[in-house]
């Protein structure tokens, strides 16, 4: 993936859950080894690709793996954004009508892992 790319895709996950107000903790797994060996090992085996390691950004609901870019920016065009994080919609919102029909509700903050940006 190339750089921009990469920027990209993390800035937009990023600039999603602070203009919903929804609660991350942004991992740095360029600058901090234990960060990269966490998401490593925390990606599930079926989500890994075929060959190297994930990239980010990786989505975790505290250490429940929810998924990648790919599938976060499915979820947005969907409206299910919530859904995909594990989190309740807030009332009136369109994920809102969605979570209606699951019982099972987590409302733990949301981990975006990612590589630091360099400018």
């Amino acid at each position: 993936m190339e750089s921009k790319t990469f920027i990209s895709t993390h800035n937009y996950v990023l600039c999603f859950l602070e203009a919903n107000k929804i609660g991350f903790e942004e991992k740095d797994i360029a600058a901090n080894e234990e960060n990269r060996k966490w998401m490593r090992e925390n990606v599930p085996e079926d989500s890994r690709p075929s060959t190297g390691y994930p990239l980010p950004p990786q989505i975790f609901n505290e250490c429940q793996y929810r998924g990648d870019y790919d599938a976060f920016f499915e979820a947005r065009e969907n409206n299910a954004v919530y859904a995909f994080l594990g989190l309740t919609a807030p009332p009136g919102s369109k994920g809102a009508q969605i979570k209606k029909e699951s019982k099972n509700e987590i409302t733990c903050p949301v981990r975006c892992l990612k590589a630091r940006d360099f400018h």
